[in-house]
């Protein structure tokens, strides 16, 4: 590896760092160069978690540049899902494009691209991140970007519940054969 002390001392001894770069890289047509791209934006006054922030940055960048506005839209609704359901319950594609009112193609699409950073487990096919640093990292734009994803999330729910209430609930849901008796 031609880029050894450098990569060695951009990692600022995180070894998250260099797995994510080595994913990061797995897709790139010319690794070589994509690897010299990252190490010549190393600032070396910053310290180990900055360095590790910006590669999630590029890896972000890059990811960006694939997209429509209206697919980057629905990634940035998918990030806040992940970031929102993984403390809790990680939801898999299917769930994520249902409450998006999208397609599974298109989540899993995206969380394709963002390999480097995510995801899906085997048993239930949850989306996850690889590192809670990338969720951390999802925080700090928060207050960036004022992008909040706990509301951004709880809004779509609002409108989303809302929109599936109206196109699916009706009259005697169960299929009752009288809708009138009492339930005992």
């Amino acid at each position: 590896l031609e880029h050894e002390d450098t990569f060695t001392t951009t990692s600022g001894g995180l070894f998250i760092w260099s797995a994510t770069v080595f994913k990061f890289l797995n897709d790139r047509p010319n690794k070589r160069k994509a690897l010299t791209e990252l190490l010549e934006r190393d600032t070396s006054s910053a310290g180990p978690l900055e360095k590790l922030y910006s590669l999630y940055d590029n890896i972000l960048k890059t990811a960006f540049s694939k997209f429509t506005p209206g697919e980057m839209e629905t990634m940035r609704r998918t990030l806040a899902i992940i970031y929102v359901s993984s403390t809790t319950t990680p939801l898999p594609a299917s769930a994520i494009a249902a409450f998006l009112q999208s397609d599974a193609e298109t989540v899993e699409y995206i969380v394709r691209a963002l390999h480097a950073v995510l995801y899906v487990e085997q048993i239930n096919c949850a989306i996850r991140a690889y590192h809670p640093s990338f969720l951390d990292y999802l925080r700090g734009k928060e207050s960036e970007d004022g992008w909040d994803p706990q509301n951004y999330i709880h809004r779509l729910m609002f409108e989303n519940g809302f929109a599936v209430m109206l196109e699916k609930l009706k009259f005697n849901i169960c299929g009752l054969k009288n809708a009138f008796l009492l339930n005992k």
